[in-house]
């Protein structure tokens, strides 16, 4: 069975939001105080014991977190590379916060809409942050996208939609299908694809399901612990609190034993050309579509039953 080893955290340092992007999967998570800064350093203390040395920052929107400059400041005093996702809606925040930072810290911003990029542009442009946009059907991905690389962003990511409720609409996509585009459309134009290792694993994480657990943990901001973001308020899930309990009861959860362990694919797609490969996606999708985490992935293989 393979092991834990793991390697970033996805905190939430708030659930508010400033928007309501349609894509968005978190309109579920219970609202609750913000992770304040002396919290944080009892939580940081346990993850470097740990061995950590990446922390993602996700929301709800993390501007909105008053103590965010002091979260991060601390990252970096304890070793630790940090990556925030914003929306860029706060730009007088961002751009006084970026000013006072060095590489060690990421800014990546969600570009969906001819909008998002005016809105953003100068931010882009002065102080290259990173973009990303989640993939759509809709007209005109490909000409956001075209857009986007010419205010030459640091990195730019294409990112595989999670779909936790509506399957219906321009977010709905089958993963073999946004790969297929990624790779005739985009791969040339050195644009990265972002997706779960549920779907291909990365090099060295063959033996597992997903990173669920194994590679990542999900933490909101009163320190509840999941195997990952998406399992947020799915009380079985729930693995316990960081600032409670040790770091290494937690990952020792037999809840977690489902992702240590890959042994065959749940999808029954066998003539998907990347079926040979696949792990059978995101269990999370199977689990709140189907009922079940051995289900097949929805977006690719939407069935009312499955064998």
């Amino acid at each position: 069975m393979g092991e834990t080893r793991l390697e970033y955290i996805q905190l939430y340092p708030t659930v508010r939001c400033n928007k309501s992007c349609s894509f968005c999967f978190n309109h579920a998570i219970k609202p609750c105080d913000d992770l304040g800064h002396s919290s944080y350093l009892r939580l940081l203390e346990k993850l470097i014991k740990h061995g950590l040395r990446y922390v993602d920052v996700m929301g709800g929107e993390p501007f909105l977190n008053r103590e965010l400059f002091k979260i991060v400041q601390s990252t970096l005093e304890a070793g630790l590379c940090i990556n925030i996702s914003t929306n860029g809606i706060l730009k007088k925040s961002i751009k006084g916060f970026l000013s006072s930072f060095d590489d060690r810290v990421t800014l990546g911003i969600s570009i969906n809409s001819i909008a998002d990029l005016e809105h953003s542009k100068d931010l882009i442009k002065t102080h290259k942050a990173v973009t990303k946009s989640v993939y759509a059907k809709k007209t005109g991905f490909y000409e956001l996208t075209k857009q986007i690389l010419m205010l030459r962003p640091r990195r730019h990511y294409i990112i595989y939609p999670d779909i936790l409720g509506n399957m219906d609409g321009d977010y709905s996509i089958p993963f073999f299908e946004f790969y297929s585009t990624w790779n005739e459309l985009f791969s040339k134009e050195a644009i990265e694809p972002v997706f779960c290792s549920g779907f291909l694993p990365d090099e060295g994480t063959e033996s597992l399901r997903c990173p669920a657990g194994t590679k990542k943990i999900g933490i909101l901001p009163d320190g509840s612990v999941y195997p990952c973001n998406l399992f947020f308020g799915i009380k079985e899930f729930y693995l316990g609190n960081i600032f409670t309990e040790g770091l290494k009861k937690i990952l020792s959860s037999p809840v977690l034993d489902y992702f240590r362990e890959f042994t065959s694919s749940p999808c029954k797609n066998t003539d998907c050309f990347l079926y040979n490969r696949c792990h059978g996606g995101c269990p999370v999708h199977g689990l709140v579509h189907y009922g079940s985490l051995n289900a097949p992935d929805p977006r690719c293989y939407k069935i009312k039953k499955y064998i």
